[in-house]
C-alpha cells in the first residue's frame, strides 16, 4: 500500500535502501581499464528509415565498455553486424534515447552453481561463475524489413551462443520524454 513502511529487513525494505544509496549491487571485479567507455554511432530501430539513416545527423551516439566490446568482437559481432559506425560530430546525442541491448552471461567451464546474496535485496540466489556483458546495438541500414529487430536478435543470439554464452536476454530500445524547460515565472 502506498504510504506504508515496509517491514525491516524485507525485500521491499532492502530495495528501498538500494534506491536511496544504502545497499549497493554486487559490481564484480572488472579492472578500471576494462570499464573505459567506447563510443559508436547507431541507427535506432524506431528512428529514421534506412535510406535516410546513412547520413551522420540521423545516427545516435551510444557507448559500450571496453570489457563488453572485447567480447563482442571475439564473438564475431563486427561493426557491420551490430550496426556500429564511427562517431561523427553530426551524430545525435539524446539523453532520452536508450539503445537496444543484448545481455550475455558466459559461464566458466565446468563450474557448479554457487549461492550468492544480492547486494540489492539481500536475498540468496544461485549462479554460475563467469562473465556478463551488456552490448548495445542498432538497426543495420542495409536491411529494410518490419521485423529487423527480431532478425537482429536472432543473429546476435547465434553469434553469442557460438562464443559460449548460456544466458542471453534483450532489452528493447526506449525513448523517454525529453526534459522540457519550465515556463518562466512572473
Amino acid at each position: 500500500m502506498a504510504g506504508t513502511t515496509p517491514t525491516a529487513g524485507s525485500t521491499l525494505d532492502n530495495y528501498l535502501k538500494f534506491k536511496s544509496g544504502i545497499n549497493k549491487r554486487n559490481g564484480g571485479g572488472i579492472p578500471a581499464d576494462a570499464r573505459i567507455r567506447l563510443g559508436y554511432s547507431i541507427v535506432p530501430f524506431g528512428g529514421p528509415n534506412a535510406d535516410k539513416a546513412t547520413t551522420p545527423d540521423k545516427r545516435y551516439v551510444t557507448t559500450i565498455s571496453k570489457f563488453s566490446n572485447t567480447f563482442r568482437t571475439t564473438a564475431g559481432l563486427s561493426n557491420a553486424v551490430i550496426g556500429y559506425d564511427k562517431v561523427d560530430p553530426l551524430n545525435q546525442r539524446a539523453a532520452n534515447f536508450y539503445p537496444a541491448q543484448m545481455k550475455v552471461h558466459v559461464p566458466e567451464a565446468n563450474t557448479a552453481l554457487v549461492e550468492k546474496t544480492s547486494g540489492i535485496t539481500k536475498r540468496k540466489y544461485k549462479t554460475r561463475a563467469g562473465k556478463s556483458y551488456t552490448i548495445p546495438f542498432g538497426a543495420v541500414v542495409t536491411k529494410d524489413t518490419a521485423n529487423e529487430y527480431r532478425e537482429q536478435m536472432a543473429l546476435l543470439s547465434e553469434k553469442a551462443k557460438s562464443a559460449g554464452a548460456k544466458s542471453i536476454s534483450f532489452v528493447p530500445e526506449e525513448w523517454t520524454s525529453p526534459t522540457k524547460e519550465a515556463a518562466p515565472g512572473e
